[in-house]
């Protein structure tokens, strides 16, 4: 659900920015890399924030990666359009418009990993005394003890455990790369 709203959230966005700039709604022929070139000046212009029902713009711009991942969405969008034959090159032949499009670039940003204090205020912020408290100690040192990403812990069956013998199964289907 978080992956498809958000795909909704940047289609609605380039939408909006396409119909205020044709003062028109938008078709599917409006559709280019020019215009997702626009979109991404615009992008890089707005204010983090702005829109958010929870939260208030604090002055800051949108950081590249989420313009990044706005462009992503875009192709993704493009590539579902190619594969249901909605979108033609000038010589008719169903095709990808965005497959040129290169992701504006986004600074990688190290990960640190948690101090033994952030680690130690990370466990005792979870009260093993009640059942909810206890699964989440659990998922909390399964984080620290294993490195797992969300969707691998998310993605276990109860067959993945083997508790006696001191392991768990990761799923390549949920496992990152």
């Amino acid at each position: 659900p978080g992956y498809r709203r958000e795909l909704e959230r940047t289609l609605e966005r380039f939408a909006t920015f396409l119909a205020e700039g044709l003062e028109r709604p938008p078709l599917l022929a409006d559709l280019s890399i020019e215009a997702i070139r626009a979109f991404i000046l615009s992008e890089q212009q707005r204010p983090r924030w702005l829109g958010h029902p929870k939260m208030a713009p604090d002055g800051k711009l949108l950081s590249a990666q989420m313009i990044q991942n706005e462009v992503r969405m875009l192709k993704v969008f493009a590539s579902w359009l190619e594969a249901e034959e909605f979108t033609r090159d000038d010589r008719g032949q169903v095709s990808n418009l965005l497959r040129r499009l290169k992701l504006p670039k986004a600074e990688k940003k190290e990960l640190q990993p948690l101090t033994p204090e952030e680690e130690t205020k990370l466990i005792r912020s979870c009260d093993d005394r009640t059942h909810p408290g206890c699964r989440r100690l659990a998922l909390v040192m399964l984080y620290l003890d294993t490195g797992c990403r969300l969707a691998e812990i998310a993605g276990l069956k109860q067959e993945d455990l083997h508790l006696e013998e001191g392991y768990l199964h990761v799923r390549w289907e949920t496992a990152k790369g």
